[in-house]
């Protein structure tokens, strides 16, 4: 059987899988006799999921379902002790008779702890688990440091995470532990965020509003999810509804004539809980070189709409569907030169991306449960440059990528010391591009995982995983991963890992063929590089060849291995120390380079596998609670990255360069090397934040700190060698404050780069300092 022939019969197996086990719902009936029921509920009267009831006396044990209730049949008559645990809450026993009539109903109330620190997570092993107990490390931004942030996106709430260096180039990506952003898999409830221009996911296009937590795993993650997470996964997590009924209101103004408001409610009733959000910001953009045509950043309105609904069938079944859309247009003009003329352009672009999630989860029994989805995603730019004083067609681009994805997960609680959990799933995406060569492409894949957890003692935990992906356009592939937790004492945890990834070049990498209209630039892909510089060629629009382009071979999927190991330090509830050493080694890494330059000083790009690059480091956090609703953070990375294939050639003085000062050539020495480009090898971040709950007031400080990184190839050979071709590193410092009023209204200002630093030149990001102010209501 063909490869896509494999993949439609995996994908159509996925889809039953899925239905069947939204269609599992009929629940088996008991006998009168003998019988514990309950539902299990917080101090505010929402029900509690996942909480483990055990019979110690019978050594039996359940869990609540998703509307906290609780069932154990055939009981014999008597007195029993229930055991009560939840992380996060306080543990309690609670006393049961079952009489004469053999019928025992309870309702429990559980206290949630204080000082809980340990929030719950799904990223890294594919299965709910406090943070402390999962073996995989796996770092969470809360809702409470998101609400005491004041921010809306999600790139700025990433740039101020430990490890994270958000990067601009064709919108704001992250890079993690030395990888672009193209490595990084962004994740919203498991399900991944298409729509990348030049490997990048612009992560702004992600609001905030509606998010309860973000899970950060950095390392390679393609034993659980595949493609594009060899660098890491980033997961928001929505927020359940679980209020009776909540409404939100909220406005904010800023500058650069910002302007964000937003609404949201929530309701559960009977068997149904749904929420809405809908959010909708504009802003006119700003431009630090005015004596340019084209602004730093255009004008632009966006809209998000978010919206969840939970039915739960049964006490053991539950049905879900949620959508998000979001849809932008920017406008701003430009300037290029046209038959000796300078000619001015209006610039129009339009972006969309919407998606659909049908879900189904079932419980069979205490130690069964059973998960299906089907997830549809959507994602289209339009752009439109047109000449300003004639109205006539300059230029356009058009882009489309639709991705369908069924999934089906059963997982195996045995009892003892063993968690298992198996997956399979398919994907079918499809591209149609005016910058693809052959207008469209689209691709098939099915994929298999499995993990097994295994805790045989209190202080050791051992997770091994492995996934296995069928593609239609590359070789197969097999990606293991090994995790330990050993945590000796409560206030010592050891963790380590050990896994591969991989990452298979994409449609624009392979068959890209753009010229951006007005900066000038040209990139092609491996497959049409040869073909597009003899074009330009023939045109008279080449002026060197840095590279043959014949000589040049097709890229190839890039494999890791990565190892990762971490420490975890806490004294009590006031101090937490985490120290991780990390190491990727890639082989045939996919980098973007110059192959040629245009008779307009621009160059021509085309996409290289690069051998052995091997990127390393070490990230550390202090993280001190002087007083309780005090948080004080800080923490560091140093990074380095080589091409080992680069230093090969410096020790036998093949490397060479023009010397600024002698004007000759001379051989780069090896301390010379700066390794990848844009990578800076020391970061850093610094945060304040604190609540008063007596008084209502939420506050942060927070500082970003990015040390110097490789820029520009200033002597065209190649790699990053002299000082001249690094940018400086530079600090932003933004703090936030609100205060809540009577009647659910809260007031709320901020300034980001409070010192107002920018580069202009360099670093258009940097925008210089911003104020912005909002009032909230919630009913």
């Amino acid at each position: 059987m063909s490869m896509i022939g494999q993949g439609k019969s995996l994908f159509y197996a996925t889809l039953i899988a899925t239905v069947s086990a939204g269609i599992c719902a009929r629940t088996s009936d008991a006998g009168e006799v003998g019988r514990i029921s309950g539902v299990v509920e917080s101090r505010k009267g929402l029900p509690i999921s996942d909480v483990s009831i055990a019979i110690e006396a019978l050594g039996v044990h359940t869990r609540t379902s998703m509307i906290g209730t609780f069932l154990f049949d055939t009981v014999p008559a008597g007195e029993y002790k229930l055991l009560v645990q939840r992380v996060g809450y306080v543990g309690l026993e609670e006393n049961v008779v079952v009489g004469s009539d053999g019928e025992a109903m309870v309702r429990l109330s559980m206290e949630e702890k204080s000082l809980a620190l340990t929030p719950i997570v799904v990223t890294g092993t594919r299965t709910a688990r406090s943070t402390d107990d999962s073996p995989v490390w796996c770092s969470v931004i809360t809702k409470e440091e998101i609400a005491s942030s004041g921010l809306t996106r999600l790139d700025d709430l990433l740039e101020e995470q430990v490890g994270v260096t958000v990067v601009s180039d064709h919108g704001f990506g992250v890079q993690m532990q030395g990888f672009d952003p193209d490595y990084t898999l962004i994740l919203i409830d498991g399900d991944p965020v298409i729509g990348r221009t030049a490997g990048t996911l612009n992560l702004s296009r992600i609001e905030l509003s509606n998010i309860d937590q973000v899970e950060i795993v950095k390392g390679p993650t393609s034993s659980l999810y595949g493609n594009e997470a060899l660098a890491g996964v980033i997961n928001l997590i929505s927020r359940e509804p679980v209020e009776p009924l909540r409404i939100n209101l909220d406005s904010r103004i800023g500058t650069f004539g910002t302007i964000d408001i937003g609404a949201g409610f929530e309701i559960r009733a009977g068997k149904s809980a749904t929420s809405v959000n809908l959010h909708r910001k504009r802003s006119a953009g700003y431009d630090l070189l005015p004596k340019t045509v084209s602004p730093t950043t255009p004008e632009f309105v966006d809209y998000t709409l978010s919206a969840k609904h939970q039915y739960y069938v049964s006490p053991e079944t539950n049905l879900g569907a949620s959508v998000r859309i979001f849809y932008e247009s920017q406008n701003s003009q430009s300037e290029v030169r046209e038959n000796g003329e300078m000619r001015r352009l209006d610039n129009r672009a339009k972006q969309s991306d919407w998606s659909l999630t049908l879900n189904a989860r079932k419980r069979i029994g205490p130690n069964l449960k059973l998960s299906g989805k089907v997830y549809s995603s959507s994602f289209a730019r339009r752009t439109r440059l047109r000449n300003s004083d004639t109205d006539l067609l300059f230029s356009d681009s058009d882009y489309d990528q639709r991705y369908l994805k069924g999934e089906s997960q059963l997982q195996i609680l045995p009892g003892g010391a063993h968690i298992l959990t198996f997956g399979i799933g398919a994907i079918r995406e499809h591209v149609e591009a005016n910058r693809i060569a052959g207008s469209s492409q689209s691709t098939r894949s099915g994929f298999l995982f499995a993990e097994e957890e295994w805790v045989p003692t209190d202080w050791l935990d051992l997770a091994i995983s492995a996934r296995a992906d069928l593609h239609s356009e590359y070789a197969n592939r097999v990606s293991p991963k090994a995790a330990v937790l050993i945590r000796p004492f409560e206030w010592l945890g050891l963790r380590g890992s050990l896994g591969g990834g991989f990452r298979a070049p994409d449609f624009k990498q392979i068959y890209l063929d753009f010229t951006n209209a007005t900066a000038g630039y040209s990139v092609f892909g491996s497959t049409t590089v040869s073909e597009g510089i003899a074009r330009l060629d023939k045109e008279g629009q080449i002026r060197a060849i840095l590279k043959d382009p014949d000589n040049l071979e097709v890229i190839k999927a890039e494999n890791s291995i990565a190892f990762n190991l971490g420490l975890e330090f806490v004294a009590g509830f006031y101090t937490t120390v985490k120290f991780n050493l990390f190491r990727n080694q890639v082989k045939d890494l996919i980098e973007s380079a110059p192959v040629a330059i245009k008779t307009n000083g621009q160059s021509v790009f085309t996409y290289f596998n690069v051998s052995r690059v091997k990127t390393e480091g070490a990230e550390a956090e202090l993280t001190i609670r002087p007083y309780h609703g005090i948080v004080l953070a800080a923490g560091y990375q140093f990074l380095q990255t080589r091409d080992e294939e680069v230093l090969e050639k410096l020790e036998e003085g093949q490397v060479v360069r023009n010397s600024f000062e002698t004007r000759k050539l001379e051989r780069v020495p090896v301390g010379d090397y700066g390794g990848l480009w844009n990578r800076s090898k020391h970061t850093g971040t610094i945060k304040l934040r604190f609540r008063s709950e007596r008084t209502g007031t939420t506050g942060s400080l927070r500082a970003s700190i990015r040390g110097s990184y490789g820029y520009r190839d200033r002597n065209l050979n190649g790699i990053l060698d002299i000082p001249e071709e690094y940018l400086p590193g530079y600090t932003t410092w933004n703090t936030f404050a609100s205060q809540d009023l009577t009647q659910g209204i809260t007031l709320e200002a901020g300034i980001d780069n409070l010192f107002d630093n920018t580069q202009p030149e360099t670093v258009p990001v940097l925008s210089g300092r911003r104020f912005y102010a909002g009032i909230l209501k919630s009913f």
